[in-house]
C-alpha cells in the first residue's frame, strides 16, 4: 500500500495518543477512527532549524520586543531571569548571548550625553562671547540640562521608548533647547540695564517676548505633529523620534519662561550698572 500523508485538524486540544486514536474519521453508517487507518506514535518533530555552539548541540532562543516595548527593560528583566534559573541548571549546560540589541542603544545614549555635554560647554562659550557677561552665560547654561531632563520625564510619562529613534530625535531638539532661553534672558538684561529691579525685569521682559517664544516652539511642533497622526508603518518607526522633538520643544519653551526669570531676578538682585561688553559677577 502506498504511503501518504495527510493533514488532519482536530479541534479541541488533545494530550494522550489514545485521543487521537479515537478521533472520528467518518461516521455514515460505519464508524471509522484515526487509529484504523493508521498506526499513531508520540515522537519528536523534524527541527527547522539547527543550532551548534563550539561543534555541539545548542538551543538558540530569539527574543523580539512589542512594538511599544522597550529594548533595555525588556533586556534586563530576561537576564534577570536567566540568572534565577542559572541556580537550578545542570552544571553542563551553559548559555550565552550571541546578539542584543540594547547594547548599541546603550552606546548612542552615553553618545548623546557627551554630545550634549560638549553641546553644553561650546554652548555656553559662545553665550560668553557675544554677552560678555557670566551672569547670563550660567543662566542659560542652568537652563539645558533642566530641558533635558524635562523632556525624559515628558516621555518617561507617555510611556514612550528610548531607542535609537527617539535618541535621534532628541539629537535634533537638543539645538533648538538654548534658542528660547537666550531670547528670554536677553531681553530681562536689557531692562536691568536701565535700572529695574530684578523682580519688575525678569516679569515685563519675560511677558514681552513670550508670544514670539510662543510662536516659534509652535511653528517647529507643528511642522512634526501630523506624523503623530498617521497611521500604519510610518508612525510605528518615526512616532518616538517626534514626540522627542515636541517634548524638547515644549521642555524649553517651559524653562525659558519659569526658570529663566526666576534665576535671572536671583543672580541680578543686587544693584550694580554695567554696560554690555564688561564682564561683572
Amino acid at each position: 500500500m502506498e504511503e501518504k500523508n495527510m493533514f488532519i485538524q482536530a479541534l479541541g486540544e488533545l494530550e494522550s495518543v489514545e485521543e487521537y486514536e479515537n478521533i472520528l474519521l467518518h461516521s455514515n453508517g460505519d464508524t471509522l477512527r484515526l487509529k484504523d487507518i493508521a498506526n499513531v506514535v508520540l515522537t519528536e518533530e523534524d527541527p527547522l532549524n539547527l543550532g551548534f555552539n563550539r561543534g555541539k548541540p545548542a538551543t538558540t532562543i530569539a527574543i523580539s520586543k512589542s512594538s511599544d516595548g522597550s529594548t533595555i527593560e525588556i533586556n534586563e528583566k530576561i537576564m534577570k531571569a536567566v540568572k534565577n534559573m542559572e541556580e537550578t541548571m545542570p552544571s553542563n549546560i551553559s548559555y550565552f548571548k550571541v546578539f542584543d540589541s540594547s547594547e548599541s542603544i546603550k552606546k548612542s545614549i552615553n553618545t548623546v550625553g557627551k554630545s550634549a555635554l560638549q553641546g553644553l560647554i561650546l554652548a555656553s562659550l559662545f553665550l560668553w562671547i557675544f554677552f560678555k557677561n557670566k551672569k547670563m552665560t550660567l543662566i542659560v547654561s542652568f537652563a539645558f540640562p533642566l530641558a533635558i531632563s524635562t523632556t525624559f520625564i515628558l516621555m518617561k510619562g507617555i510611556h514612550s521608548t528610548f531607542n535609537l529613534i527617539s535618541l535621534m530625535g532628541l539629537a535634533i531638539g537638543v539645538g533648538m533647547l538654548t534658542d528660547n532661553s537666550v531670547v528670554v534672558i536677553d531681553n530681562i538684561y536689557n531692562h536691568i540695564q536701565e535700572e529695574k529691579n530684578s523682580i519688575e525685569a525678569a516679569f515685563i521682559g519675560t511677558n514681552q517676548v513670550f508670544s514670539s517664544v510662543l510662536a516659534s516652539t509652535m511653528t517647529s511642533i507643528i511642522v512634526f505633529l501630523p506624523i503623530i497622526f498617521t497611521k500604519g508603518i510610518f508612525k510605528e518607526m518615526f512616532q518616538d523620534m517626534v514626540w522627542a522633538i515636541i517634548f524638547s520643544n515644549v521642555a524649553a519653551l517651559l524653562v525659558s519662561v519659569t526658570f529663566i526669570p526666576m534665576l535671572a531676578s536671583k543672580f541680578y538682585e543686587e544693584k550694580y550698572n554695567s554696560n554690555r561688553g564688561e564682564i561683572f559677577f
